[in-house]
């Protein structure tokens, strides 16, 4: 690629015009970095052109005497690999064959280049305008499918995540099994009362709302199936899709998960303490006991409660393998105060809103948290104040924990110095290093602070006299 107005080293013959008043654009192109052209009056061995071309030289030349802006200055050369100064590329060699070249104009400046040149992305400010949005914008919708390249790329990104965050997440699963333990060790307690004591509280809800029996009894449990099912989806959907979430920062399973990990266990500690150190008569199906007619005061009020009054779904663990290896979310007592279920779901709900903040999702889950609030009550399964208190301490502990322990995938010095991943800019997009390897990644899969380095400031270009070649 080449000026037409470095036909050849008569130009300032023809045109009146000294070789010193062209020499800062000369000096300029060849302090730019790699060069993919050579730029007004200086002859590289071309051809040195007829007197055509010597006419042309001469209006195009007289055109940059009379200009009162500033001389024109390389912003950017093709090809360079990099940008602003990074190192310059030498593997563009010019050559002679005419046929290889076509005319362009940019800010009035004529020029030749190769066709090469115009299929590249960087050759214009219209071009790199359009590269630079299509790479923070290139998702259609809410998302596409990554390519099998970018799939296994994103694991080992991924890998490197969970190397780091393996501790918080293997204790939030192992609090799992901790929490179903204490559960039963509520419900053994739950033998341990009287009659009296087995009678259910008075409620507000349980006066309102008609009783849920059947099958209308699991409503509650699908929804919350179904919002723990869509969540998990979503979490483990960004290995394989590039969602364009509204906050436009790109997301990870790792600390996603990571995320509701720390969260739950925080809230399931606070729970199981709740509910150990004071029991409370459970109302549900399972728990609800049944005073017998022949039953004495005494014995209502003294002793444990007899198995006569107790209901057909009334199955406590009996040994020490049953307290800690059964499980059932379902068909507990005395695991009440604060509800597990809101836990759950609003847990949900905020993952959802802070991460996957569509509109539609969001108060698509915000809609099934208010209606399983009354489902939740009408079969009885917590009280008023187990889902109150749920419904307000599960949002604070999110917040207080995302503010004292924020993720560290939004800032790029949080990546490099927890999971010991970085970037550098090469082009239009960053080379990411992660485990000893490295992948060329768009600007919409990088860090926050990043994303904000345009590859070319437009703004600046619009108001600097400038040719980008």
């Amino acid at each position: 690629m080449r000026s037409v107005l470095g036909g050849g080293m008569n130009t300032s013959s023809n045109t009146g015009t000294s070789s010193s008043e062209v020499e800062p654009l000369m000096s300029a192109s060849r302090d730019g970095g790699s060069m993919a052209s050579d730029v007004v009056g200086y002859d590289r061995g071309y051809n040195t052109g007829s007197a055509n071309e010597d006419s042309s030289n001469a209006a195009v030349a007289s055109s940059l005497t009379n200009r009162t802006s500033p001389q024109p200055r390389i912003l950017r050369q093709r090809n360079s690999g990099a940008i602003n100064g990074d190192p310059p590329s030498d593997d563009f060699v010019p050559g002679n064959n005419e046929a290889e070249f076509s005319n362009s104009s940019t800010n009035g400046i004529v020029s030749r280049r190769k066709q090469s040149d115009f299929d590249n992305q960087y050759n214009n400010k219209h071009q790199i305008a359009t590269k630079n949005q299509e790479s923070l914008s290139d998702v259609g919708g809410i998302g596409r499918l990554r390519t099998r390249e970018e799939v296994v790329n994103h694991f080992w990104v991924e890998l490197q995540m969970l190397w780091r965050d393996a501790g918080p997440i293997g204790f939030g699963i192992l609090m799992q099994w901790i929490h179903s333990v204490c559960t039963n060790i509520a419900y053994y307690y739950h033998t341990e009362l009287s009659a009296a004591q087995r009678i259910p509280l008075k409620d507000v809800a349980y006066e309102v709302l008609p009783v849920l029996r059947g099958a209308w009894w699991m409503v509650s449990e699908y929804l919350v199936y179904s919002m723990v099912t869509i969540t998990i989806a979503f979490i483990v959907s960004c290995l394989f899709v590039r969602w364009k979430a509204p906050h436009r920062r790109p997301l990870y399973s790792v600390p996603i998960t990571k995320r509701l990990f720390v969260t739950l266990t925080v809230l399931q500690v606070l729970r199981c303490i709740s509910f150990l150190v004071t029991t409370l008569p459970g109302a549900s199906r399972q728990c609800l006991y049944s005073i017998p007619e022949s039953m004495s005061r005494d014995e209502m009020i003294y002793g444990v409660a007899p198995d006569r009054g107790n209901p057909s779904g009334w199955s406590p663990p009996e040994s020490l393998y049953d307290i800690l290896w059964r499980v059932d979310a379902t068909n507990g007592c005395g695991d009440l105060m604060f509800s597990s279920h809101t836990i759950f779901t609003m847990l949900f709900v905020c993952i959802i809103w802070h991460y996957f903040n569509w509109g539609f999702l969001k108060w698509a889950f915000i809609t099934t948290q208010i209606v399983i609030i009354p489902l939740i009550l009408a079969a009885h399964k917590h009280y008023s104040v187990d889902v109150f208190t749920a419904l307000y301490v599960t949002p604070l502990v999110y917040e207080l924990l995302r503010m004292k322990m924020p993720d560290m995938d939004v800032h790029s010095s949080d990546m490099k110095s927890h999971y010991g991943i970085t970037f550098e800019r090469v082009g239009n997009g960053f080379l990411l290093r992660a485990r000893g390897l490295e992948y060329f990644v768009e600007p919409f899969d990088v860090p926050v602070d990043l994303r904000r380095m345009a590859p070319i400031e437009l703004e600046q270009s619009a108001e600097l006299d400038t040719v980008i070649v």
